[in-house]
């Protein structure tokens, strides 16, 4: 594909350029001094769930304990770091867990942790490895961190792809559900969810200094010590990152539409969950049946709660079909006179009169008012018009007798315009007859 021409230099510029400005994926942690804060956001100490999606190369491994993420300091609340051989340690108080998984080098791993009253169970990429039983952990206090234990030692190195703290103790389903993708920010007590896709990757960050929480609790931290320039502790594009974003829970429940997802303007549906025992609707309704007239197609979504604190979810689409646009003629008539009224915009058509024809012929002996329904196969509209029936005028005209060789004028009321047998096309004319005659005039208004 290239080309020994000036074109693919200038071609070449132009696409490294636009490499350059590619929005990073992750940030790098160089171990031995980066790492994220800020102050505690969540003081629950059980019934949490926290995980971490990390990636660390073996040749930049830093010695002892590697912290991943602590929400407390101390001995207070929990802690999810790798020890000195690369085992998963959990810290709940005081105590630490140390597990059988030992990471890999240079490969993404989502690890969560689900702690429960005087148990903790620890999973890898969605799928449940190890649980621990122990006493329950003391309330958390100091700061929450990412990358070390304290923010003076025990620092991560390694790419950190996506950190997810809850408050609830999320269930297996929904665990393996966000296993492979993304967090939308907006799932079911969600406290933080910092998904590290900030900056230019491998750019100059100087002014991209705080971790944004996607969450509506906006729990932003602030970067420590990084370099936040070239492609060490950055933000990066690494390989093996989140590609996509999840739905905001498994696809579990489903949605009855009544009558019909394909549906015409102005019409109502019904749409009723199943599957589970409370709701939330994407239109902030709570009920289990919701009725909407939508103004545009779109898609209609319900979260659930299925079991203890576990959510499932359902979409569904709902189309709309356009209204005919139906157009038809208005008329004025004489009093006697008869209009033809014509329809367009449908393949079939009703009148108020009982025909079925796109045109009819009136002959109303008032103003009245005519309605016509168009349909086009789905749907239906209606258009009104009206026929104004106007008066014929009363035209009156003097009748005068004269003698031979006299001439009269004739005039006539009743109009705005006049027309005689003569040709004349005033209301007054002058004749001389030598015989009886008759004279005609039309008038019209």
């Amino acid at each position: 594909m290239k080309k020994t021409t000036l074109i693919f230099g200038v071609m070449c510029l132009a696409f490294r350029a636009l490499m350059a400005q590619t929005s990073a994926n992750a940030l790098n942690f160089d171990g031995s001094n980066d790492y994220v804060a800020r102050s505690i956001f969540s003081t629950q100490n059980f019934n949490i769930t926290y995980e971490a999606r990390i990636k660390f190369g073996a040749t930049s491994l830093p010695i002892g304990n590697r912290y991943i993420l602590a929400n407390g300091t101390g001995t207070t609340g929990f802690g999810l770091f790798l020890t000195p051989t690369n085992s998963v340690c959990l810290r709940i108080g005081a105590m630490s867990y140390t597990s059988t998984y030992v990471m890999p080098t240079n490969t993404f791993v989502l690890l969560s942790v689900v702690v429960t009253p005087n148990q903790a169970i620890l999973y890898v990429n969605g799928v449940q490895h190890q649980t621990f039983t122990g006493p329950v952990a003391s309330t958390p206090t100091g700061s929450f961190y990412i990358g070390t234990s304290d923010g003076t030692t025990e620092f991560f190195g390694g790419d950190i792809d996506e950190v997810r703290y809850w408050i609830r103790a999320v269930c297996p389903q929904e665990i393996q559900h966000r296993a492979n993708c993304s967090a939308t920010g907006l799932e079911p007590q969600a406290a933080a969810i910092y998904k590290f896709n900030q900056g230019v990757a491998a750019g100059n960050n100087s002014t991209v200094t705080s971790l944004t929480d996607i969450t509506p609790n906006m729990h932003n931290a602030q970067l420590f010590n990084f370099a936040l320039n070239g492609s060490t502790s950055n933000w990066i594009n690494s390989s093996g990152a989140y590609a996509g974003q999840c739905s905001i829970a498994p696809l579990t429940l489903s949605i009855s539409v009544t009558p019909t997802n394909i549906i015409c303007a102005g019409q109502s549906v019904t749409m009723t969950a199943l599957g589970g025992s409370s709701y939330t609707w994407n239109t902030n309704q709570t009920n289990t049946s919701i009725a909407v007239t939508p103004s545009a197609s779109g898609i209609y979504s319900v979260i659930g709660l299925t079991g203890s604190s576990c959510y499932g979810m359902a979409m569904t689409a709902v189309s709309l079909i356009p209204l005919p646009t139906i157009t038809v003629n208005s008329a004025t008539i004489c009093t006697g006179s008869s209009a033809t009224l014509n329809a367009g915009g449908a393949s079939s058509y009703t009148w108020n009169t009982g025909a079925n024809t796109s045109s009819i012929v009136v002959s109303p002996t008032s103003n009245t008012t005519y309605t016509v329904t168009g349909s086009n196969g789905n749907c239906s509209n209606s258009q009104t018009t009206q026929v104004t029936v106007l008066s014929v005028p009363n035209i009156t005209v003097n009748a005068p007798t004269i003698c031979s060789g006299n001439s009269v004028m004739l005039t006539a009321s009743g109009a705005s315009s006049y027309t005689w047998n003569t040709g004349a096309n005033s209301n007054t004319i002058m004749v001389n007859p030598s015989v009886t005659t008759v004279y005609t005039v039309t008038g019209s208004n």
